[in-house]
């Protein structure tokens, strides 16, 4: 509920980890506590409660695996060798200027095309095509920026998730074993 209401707050590591270990301990305490109790419709509450917890921080993993997949595919950083090829072997002069043109509003690089007399000429940008090259530029870093994130944020959910599940079955395993009355005290 942090999450949502106060996210700014709860995305911080120093408040996101320990909430994370506290309702981690929590959890089963609670549940063993309440099902010792005789109070299960209570003590299934709170498996409930870890259930979706664990679900909605499963569905984050998976939407940001998918949209890192995504943009996986975009590398802007390369220049496709077939259209480079056209600088030369393209119909017209027109068309390898064009290309010259769509490679310096992408990349940035002033690159020679051929001529329509058989020589080179390098291809001249204008103000319109630096400022397309600076938006493509700004939002190439972007894309790259939020690789980044989604790549530290699939790492940071997969380890909460373990931590997560590893302390609640530890905690219930140490309950289920500790807290047995004693074999001694019946006889």
């Amino acid at each position: 509920m942090g999450y949502i209401f106060a996210k700014d707050i709860f995305i911080l590591p120093i408040v996101k980890f320990p909430a994370l270990i506290l309702l981690s301990i929590s959890l089963p305490v609670s549940f063993w506590t309440l099902q010792a109790k005789k109070k299960r419709l209570y003590a299934f509450a709170f498996i409930g409660i870890f259930f979706i917890n664990n679900a909605i921080l499963i569905y984050g993993l998976i939407s940001n695996y998918s949209t890192l997949e995504s943009l996986l595919n975009y590398t802007e950083k390369k220049i496709d060798p077939e259209l480079a090829k056209l600088l030369v072997s393209g119909n017209s002069e027109k068309e390898r200027s064009v290309v010259g043109r769509l490679i310096f509003q992408k990349h940035g690089i002033i690159l020679p095309f051929k001529t329509h007399d058989e020589l080179f000429a390098l291809y001249t940008p204008t103000q319109a095509d630096k400022d397309i090259f600076i938006d493509n530029h700004d939002r190439n870093y972007r894309i790259i920026l939020a690789k980044q994130n989604l790549s530290n944020q699939i790492v940071t959910t997969f380890f909460l998730i373990a931590l997560q599940v590893t302390i609640f079955f530890i905690l219930l395993i140490y309950l289920i074993l500790f807290d047995r009355p004693s074999q001694t005290a019946v006889r």
